[in-house]
């Protein structure tokens, strides 16, 4: 892998956007690596045998023009970063005249086409390796040789694609930090909400975002109840506006504005009775120590005016009802 370059490595689109430090101090690095493709030398190697001496050969052909196609396309709509100005590729066009293609959710997706193209193209090329070498084994030796090559050859392919040690990130499951979700399973199931309400596509910090989305979802499965929040490989836009109705300016007490904030209000309260959502889950720790006392006082500014009551404090979530 490393003679073609291949190598682990961030995929550019998710460095460049949603990788700024949270609110919270962390930043969460996206590990997801979707602009390479290595499908192994073996493959690679035999493909090509079966370009020359692969039979069929309208077979080979069809073959190989599917996979230059779905190569081609899986570049996406630039030759690099767009905003490089680097040369269009056909996939721009596609997606703005075609139907089909704008509900793709990554061009990359179409390297699994180009893998699949090339393994039967690699099948056609063994096929033709071995017409050309069990010519040379007599009839009753030609089965052990077969097995003995195909063994050698799996034992080839395992190493190639070896992928070595996989990064895990450990999450946090002590009784402390799983103690407000174990409150909601005890009270009557009705939706919940949990703040910060964070929109992937508008916040900066978009990795730490899905990443605490993916929290809040482990933790709903203790008490299984309705989640406002969620994450998907498609997200709909009305989802990320209505998430972004619950974000606006909050002043300091000290009079100073550090930008958006996910929080409660007067307005957004309303919003969510109507919806139907019971509990309001207030994660302190994903706010910042300064930001904190803004969002704090407008909870007590509901509650004195009889919107919310406040459920609990458990571990380092706070519960309004």
């Amino acid at each position: 892998q490393s003679a073609f370059g291949v190598r682990t490595a961030p995929n550019l689109s998710l460095t460049e956007v949603g990788q700024a430090r949270h609110a919270d101090g962390h930043q969460h690095a996206e590990i997801v690596t979707e602009d390479a493709l290595y499908p192994g030398l073996l493959i690679i190697a035999f493909a090509g045998i079966a370009v020359v001496w692969g039979r069929p050969r309208w077979l080979v052909l069809a073959i190989a023009a599917i996979a230059a196609v779905a190569g081609l396309l899986s570049f996406g709509p630039s030759w690099g970063p767009p905003h490089a100005d680097n040369p269009s590729l056909p996939y721009a066009w596609l997606y703005d005249h075609v139907t089909l293609v704008r509900s793709m959710r990554v061009p990359a997706r179409l390297g699994g086409l180009v893998d699949l193209m090339l393994v039967l193209m690699a099948a056609l090329g063994m096929q033709a390796s071995w017409h050309f070498v069990g010519a040379r084994f007599r009839h009753e030796s030609r089965t052990l040789a077969g097995l003995a090559l195909t063994l050698l050859l799996s034992g080839f392919v395992l190493a190639d694609l070896w992928t070595g040690p996989v990064p895990l990130e450990g999450v946090d499951r002590a009784p402390v930090t799983m103690s407000g979700a174990v409150w909601l399973a005890s009270q009557p199931p009705r939706p919940v909400m949990e703040f910060p309400a964070e929109s992937v596509f508008a916040d900066p910090a978009a990795a730490s975002v899905r990443r605490h989305s993916g929290e809040a979802l482990l933790r709903s499965t203790i008490h299984w109840l309705p989640m406002v929040n969620g994450n998907s490989g498609f997200i709909p836009r009305a989802y990320s506006d209505f998430i972004e109705r619950f974000v606006g300016e909050l002043p300091r007490r000290d009079g100073s504005t550090p930008g958006p904030l996910s929080h409660l209000d007067a307005r957004s309260v309303r919003l969510l009775q109507q919806l139907g959502v019971r509990y309001a889950v207030f994660n302190l720790d994903q706010y910042a120590d300064d930001d904190w006392p803004a969002v704090q006082d407008e909870l007590d500014s509901l509650v004195e005016g009889g919107d919310l009551e406040l459920g609990g404090i458990h571990g380092n979530q706070q519960i309004y009802t």
